[in-house]
């Protein structure tokens, strides 16, 4: 018998849902992938105003099937995935493609760099360009040896229009096997140069940086190592050269990271704060590119994964994150960060959720028994919550139907003490008035006052009795003509005639 949590959005199930500071929108990019796998997503804004999103999707990483694939948002909808690369030779062989990296200089076409070959070890860099904002593109253009291009994070442009990448090599003999370097483009991405980065022989094994601007005119770069930890390294000459690579506090399982910096001189930092394995999913915020506060939690499934995240800042000062979702589906964020409550870390560790939230967006796994709980709700694994002003009295109680054993039943939670100083509703104890039943719905009238309905049935002294004694609908209990699930009913004007019509959502059982 679960017990549940009541946060600002009341749920109850397993978990709850909570709205986080500064979390807007949490949607996926597709609902369906046309092929098993996806991975390292990139975002960007183009110069039309729609986002564009990219990802390399197939069989599974490293299969030669695997291609290059496009999404754009429009009006806050997503078009069907695109496939725009794939890694086909002249000679027929196919590689798998890896790692896209979206960019949209200042001036000039949307920028898609990606890489081909058949492994990070061997591959090599590619460019295309989209003169209509994602739409379609151009042919690919192989990138000079020795450059690869933005490994996966997006570049930056300095005030001078230099276009600086952070990028990496993997598969070195002598010194760490992983080695970041800087690429720069002074003529928006036709030529470049390669920026080496001092790296000892026992250093960090680094790759994939990310590219901060300090408030003082530096740069400073972070990302992924193969040493538990995230990496720092900083320049004070626009890129030119680069500090040592050191190691922050923040942890890092060998997995991918991004960040940017903000409109307001504050940092994001999107990774997994973990020594080990791709979840929880955090994003923290600094001033300074050195001390880091939590900030959110995206994700948090123990042994799923939720990787490879992607972050920047679009015109209207909102912030979009993207990331592999389970291997399956790629996710979009949007945040806005004028609204994100910092919270100090203490060394590495990442601070409790405040009372009454959820530490991230998503689930809250619960213990059973928890002290936090202003009260236990024990009321089974079907529940449904009625939360409805029963006696008038302007006050909102929480009505709670568990049709199962051992605890069946209807359970009135009444409003509790003064909420001002609770971050979370508070109820009373629950006390118990009818029996529960399955597929219980409750709808209002014009006057707002509470109709609660089961199938064909209408309670209409529900204050009082409960689900006991009901009273029989004109209507069939089953309008469906086979076995039906989750068989609701509910009172609307459906047609807004002033009338009362019966809306009823079923489910076909038959499949199973």
């Amino acid at each position: 018998m679960p017990l549940m949590r009541l946060l600002a959005s009341l749920c109850l199930a397993s978990g709850v849902m909570a709205a986080e500071p500064g979390l807007v929108r949490s949607e996926f990019i597709f609902e369906a992938n046309p092929v098993p796998s996806c991975h390292a997503t990139t975002i960007v804004e183009a110069k039309d105003g729609a986002l564009v999103a990219a990802w390399f999707a197939g069989e599974a990483e490293g299969k030669p099937d695997v291609s290059i694939w496009t999404a754009r948002q429009v009006d806050g909808k997503w078009s069907p995935p695109v496939k725009v690369a794939e890694g086909i030779q002249a000679d027929g062989k196919r590689f798998p493609c890896w790692n896209p990296v979206l960019f949209q200089p200042k001036e000039g076409p949307l920028q898609l760099y990606y890489k081909i070959g058949p492994n990070p070890v061997e591959w090599w860099g590619l460019l295309r360009l989209s003169e209509d904002n994602g739409k379609t593109w151009g042919a690919a253009r192989r990138l000079p040896d020795g450059i690869l291009g933005p490994i996966k994070n997006k570049p930056v442009q300095l005030k001078d229009g230099t276009i600086l990448s952070g990028s990496s090599a993997e598969g070195f003999k002598v010194g760490p096997s992983w080695q970041i370097h800087f690429e720069r483009s002074r003529d928006n991405g036709l030529t470049w140069e390669k920026i080496a980065v001092e790296q000892p022989a026992t250093g960090p094994a680094s790759i994939q940086p990310s590219i901060l601007f300090l408030r003082d005119g530096g740069l400073m770069s972070v990302g992924r190592t193969r040493n538990a930890k995230v990496f720092s390294t900083v320049s004070n000459d626009q890129g030119s050269t680069w500090s040592k690579v050191d190691l922050t506090d923040l942890p890092n399982p060998n997995s991918g990271t991004d960040a940017v910096t903000l409109k307001d001189g504050r940092h994001l930092l999107i990774y997994n704060h973990t020594a080990k394995g791709r979840s929880p999913l955090n994003l923290a915020i600094s001033k300074d590119g050195i001390v880091w506060e939590a900030a959110l939690v995206l994700e948090d499934e123990p042994k799923a994964e939720f990787s490879y995240p992607a972050i920047f800042q679009s015109a209207d000062g909102l912030v979009h994150v993207t990331y592999t979702w389970k291997r399956k589906l790629a996710k979009h964020v949007v945040i806005d960060p004028s609204k994100i409550i910092a919270r100090p870390m203490e060394g590495a560790a990442w601070p409790k959720a405040p009372a009454g939230q959820s530490d991230n967006g998503g689930l809250e796994r619960l213990k059973y028994n928890n002290p936090g709980l202003v009260v236990d709700l024990g009321v089974g694994l079907w529940a449904w919550p009625l939360p409805m002003d029963l006696n008038g009295d302007g006050k909102y109680e929480l009505i709670v139907n568990c049709p199962d054993k051992p605890s069946n039943g209807v359970y009135v939670f009444a409003a509790g003490a003064d909420t001002a100083k609770k971050p979370m509703p508070v109820f009373k104890p629950g006390v118990r008035i009818s029996k529960g039943l399955q597929n219980v719905e409750l709808s209002w009238d014009a006057d707002g006052k509470p109709r609660v309905l089961s199938p064909g049935v209408e309670y209409p002294d529900f204050a009082k009795t409960g689900l006991e004694l009901g009273k029989k609908l004109p209507l069939p209990t089953n309008i469906h003509p086979n076995k039906v699930r989750a068989n609701m009913w509910k009172f609307v004007d459906y047609d807004g005639d002033g009338k009362t019509d019966v809306i009823v959502g079923v489910g076909d059982w038959t499949d199973y």
